[in-house]
Parts: structure tokens; C-alpha cells; sequence
């Protein structure tokens, strides 16, 4: 339910040509008409575009800043978590700081668990440590966002940590430690393969607006091209900091 919020909001903002620097709730007083407005405006903007959506750079790097804004500027729980949800794959830079900040001082425990998928996904060296602290939680759903951001990270050290997760924790836990294992095993694989190497950080603008338009497309597999697409930029993005600090 909270991703077809989250993306039905995204293509309002879209549809209305803002760049979000207010709640997505729709204000103080907006409660079930706000969000029937959404789903409003969404459906008349499909209709009216045949249900696709291709998104330059600048459109999407406004709409990338206008959710940073958002996070750095919001109390609202539903707008962070859109907005941290909308950002989390998207390798946007800027966020980082907000999503930190997010990640060890906001109140909202869910809040929180999405800063840290974000600085999973595509944080850089500073955020391993932040990353790694969730494991040790004695919450359970901390646990296993930390488990998701750890995979995401894709870093060798997440083998090992998520070994000892998987052979200390209960079964639920355990069997997430060993599903990201694996799935973090198939990532350094690719890392390490021919995938993408023709592609350099100054393809990751063009990858993240193909990645967004993929999103708006309403295609049958929009959400495999840009799971496909975003799995990229981590490629790309892994390659190149591991460059920088062999």
C-alpha cells in the first residue's frame, strides 16, 4: 500500500510541475480529500499521457532536490517516508546528509529504518559504520532494515557480519541474514564481472532519469527496468569508490 501512496504522489508532483517543498498530506486539514486530490489528479494525468512518463535530467534532478528538501524540512511522517522511499535507489548525493541525520536523531522508529536503507543503498564509506549498528539492535525490525541496507552496500565485509547474524539470531531474522547473503554473494559477483563497464559516474544523471521514467511508464515490468536500472548505478557507483580508495 505505501509504495502505490508513494508512487501516486510522485506523479502528482510530477503532473502539478512542483519540486515538493510542502507535505505531500496536502496540508494542515487536507485528511481524506487530500489524498482523494491525489489519486484524482494522478488518474486524469495518465489519462491525459497515456500513461507514460520520460523525464529529462533537469526534470529529474528538480524533482530529486525537491525531495531532499522535503527531508531536511519536514516533520510530516508521511512525506519523509515518501520522500526517503522515492530517493533510497535514486543515488542522489545531496540527500545523504539529511538521511544521516534521519537515521540517529529522528523519533518515528520507521522514519529512521528508511534513512538507513537509503544510506544502504548508496551511502558512501562514512555511512558503513551507521549502517552496521542496526544489527546489533535489540528491535527486530531494526535488525532486519539493517540486514537489507547491509546487502545493498555491497561490500565483502557484509558477508561476514551477516553470517554471525544468521547463526546467533531467531528464524526470522536468520532466514533474511541468509536470503541478503546470498543476494549480496550475487552482487559481488557482478561487481567484479563484465556488467557495466563500459559505463562511468557520468552516465549515473542519465541512468537515474531512465530510472524514474521507468518508474511513471506503466508498463507490465516498469518495477524489473528500474530495479534493473538502479542495480546499475550501484555497479557503477561501487566500482568508482572502490577506485578512489583501493
Amino acid at each position: 500500500m505505501r509504495k502505490a501512496i508513494a508512487g501516486a504522489i510522485f506523479v502528482a508532483v510530477l503532473l502539478a510541475g512542483s519540486a515538493v517543498a510542502q507535505p505531500v498530506g496536502g496540508g494542515a486539514g487536507a485528511g481524506a480529500g487530500g489524498s482523494a486530490g491525489v489519486g484524482a489528479s494522478v488518474g486524469a494525468g495518465v489519462s491525459a499521457g497515456g500513461g507514460a512518463a520520460v523525464l529529462d535530467i533537469a526534470r529529474t534532478e528538480q524533482l530529486m532536490a525537491g525531495f531532499t528538501d522535503v527531508l531536511n524540512t519536514s516533520t510530516d511522517r508521511t512525506s519523509l517516508l515518501v520522500a526517503l522511499g522515492m530517493l533510497r535507489d535514486a543515488a542522489w548525493t545531496p540527500a545523504l546528509p539529511a538521511a544521516r541525520r534521519l537515521a540517529v536523531s529522528q523519533d518515528d522508529a520507521e522514519v529512521r529504518r528508511a534513512a538507513v536503507k537509503l544510506l544502504g543503498w548508496h551511502g558512501e564509506a562514512r555511512d558503513w559504520e551507521l549502517i552496521m549498528l542496526g544489527l546489533y539492535s535489540d528491535d527486530e525490525a531494526d535488525v532486519l532494515a539493517a540486514i537489507w541496507a547491509v546487502e545493498h552496500y555491497g561490500d565483502e565485509r557484509g558477508i561476514g557480519y551477516l553470517d554471525d547474524v544468521a547463526a546467533q539470531a531467531g528464524p526470522v531474522v536468520a532466514a533474511a541474514a541468509k536470503d541478503s547473503r546470498a543476494r549480496l554473494e550475487q552482487f559481488l559477483e557482478e561487481l567484479a564481472g563484465p556488467s557495466a563497464r563500459d559505463l562511468t559516474v557520468a552516465d549515473v544523471p542519465r541512468l537515474r532519469s531512465e530510472m524514474i521514467s521507468a518508474r511513471l511508464s506503466g508498463l507490465d515490468d516498469a518495477g524489473a527496468q528500474a530495479e534493473a536500472l538502479a542495480t546499475t548505478m550501484r555497479l557503477v557507483l561501487r566500482r568508482a569508490a572502490a577506485e578512489d580508495d583501493p
